[in-house]
């Protein structure tokens, strides 16, 4: 199973860690409330305008069917991460007079208890992965949440025949102020300082089931309201070249903003334009700064870039560790458990080769690269083959299907191609060998 990377759970106080087997079961993980602020809408962040004259800081906002610039598009076999960047809450928070269903929610306080979730799934055959991204007490109405680009998920390729799935929460908790809920809220909150521990560990630890479980119950506690409640999925360049002239919401490295409909305001509010601004951390009316949208709102960004740590290899050392604390399994599986040891051996040391290359990214530790994997590809485990594979793919920009392949193009590309050693990748676009032979494909 994909696992989150550990960082985070030093950075946000409800730590987003992957979903343990069976975490969100049932009715808490498909029923679906009405959130208070309704009609929900997603829309993609622009990258932002250059204004004759003025600073750089708005973004306009695109609905995703309207997207049609493949640019961006996320590719077979990139690696995903998801970064949560921010969340607010309008000033009609409390406000029960303009909506009924906030009475219940009210009580004598001026402040909610806010929660920021999400659901993913990016990989064929695997539930998707429960989030819990953030918790913060005493949230006034007209405050983004105390939070910026907290890393929430990675996985090491993407098969793009599976559409992306999403579903992204701002949830008013305030009701767990006095239940066994918040108390677990607090203690992955007070997990945050042992950083070490979990940089150094490819086994978080127990903050994990302290998150999960206490996300679960967030969900199951029926008193609880999301402000925001919004599932989708998006699609390859491929799929929606096969759709037959339906728009369907293209997967696109940028960002991704879920906002909800202010109280009062008819349907026909959705066609005003609408622009972030990055200084103000507002949704606007296009060209009116002054009129702010007053309704929640939660950023996300997808990126292509590597996980830190292969999840292949944390995936392995968990359950290695799992079995060897348990003396019944290790003697039913111990041929099985010194097996799966010596491929972790071999997964270390495969993340140590593209580790130095990462760090000290030049042609030559690419070089250095391939021809140790090429010497050591047979001895290396299934799983850590198909990563390793994704990775070059990546940085090449080109698709081979093996590590010798990868080899031979770049003995006879070396010289004729460029290396970004801050984006850590090749241009290979309009480049050929000395020959005069393509180096955008292997042939």
């Amino acid at each position: 199973m994909t696992r989150l990377t550990p960082l985070l759970l030093c950075c946000v106080l409800l730590g987003a860690c992957g979903s343990m087997p069976g975490a969100i079961t049932g009715d808490a993980a498909l029923a679906v409330n009405a959130p208070i602020y309704r009609a929900n809408k997603i829309f993609y962040v622009e990258k932002m305008r250059a204004d004759e004259g003025q600073p750089r800081r708005f973004s306009d906002l695109k609905e995703p069917q309207e997207y049609t610039d493949v640019a961006d598009a996320v590719q077979n076999g990139d690696p995903v991460t998801i970064v949560v960047n921010r969340a607010y809450v309008p000033t009609t928070l409390t406000d029960a007079k303009r909506n009924r269903r906030l009475s219940t929610l009210i009580g004598r306080s001026d402040t909610r208890d806010i929660a920021v979730l999400l659901d993913f799934g990016g990989q064929a055959e695997q539930a998707e992965e429960f989030i819990a991204v953030w918790y913060e007490r005493d949230v006034a109405p007209d405050q983004t949440l105390s939070f910026q680009d907290l890393v929430v998920y990675s996985q090491d390729s993407w098969d793009n025949r599976v559409p992306p799935y999403f579903r992204l929460r701002i949830v008013d908790v305030t009701n767990e102020r006095n239940t066994r809920t918040g108390e677990l809220l607090n203690q992955v909150r007070l997990a945050s300082g042992s950083l070490a521990s979990f940089v150094t560990s490819p086994v978080p630890g127990a903050a994990i089931n302290i998150a999960t479980r206490a996300a679960e119950l967030v969900l199951t506690n029926e008193e609880n309201r999301a402000l925001v409640d919004y599932t989708f999925n998006l699609f390859s360049v491929a799929q929606i070249g096969e759709a037959g002239g339906m728009p369907l919401g293209q997967f696109k490295a940028g960002g991704i903003i879920l906002m909800g409909q202010p109280f009062d305001e008819p349907n026909t509010f959705w066609e005003a334009a609408f622009q972030y601004d990055f200084r103000l951390r507002r949704v606007q009316l296009t060209g009116k700064p002054q009129e702010t949208v007053a309704a929640p709102y939660l950023i996300a960004t997808i990126m292509t870039a590597d996980a830190v740590v292969p999840n292949v290899v944390k995936r392995r050392s968990q359950y290695i560790a799992r079995v060897l604390t348990d003396r019944s399994a290790v003697r039913e599986n111990l041929a099985e458990v010194i097996q799966d040891a010596g491929n972790l051996q071999r997964s270390l040391q495969t993340m140590s080769l593209r580790e130095e290359f990462s760090r000290f990214p030049t042609k030559e530790s690419f070089q250095v690269l391939i021809d140790s994997l090429s010497t050591n590809w047979d001895s290396l485990p299934d799983p850590e083959r198909k990563w390793l594979l994704s990775v070059i793919r990546h940085t090449t920009g080109v698709g081979l299907a093996s590590i010798g392949e990868y080899v031979d193009w770049y003995e006879r590309c070396r010289d004729a191609i460029d290396f970004d050693d801050q984006a850590r990748k090749f241009d290979v676009k309009g480049k050929a060998d000395a020959s005069g032979k393509n180096c955008e494909s292997g042939a």
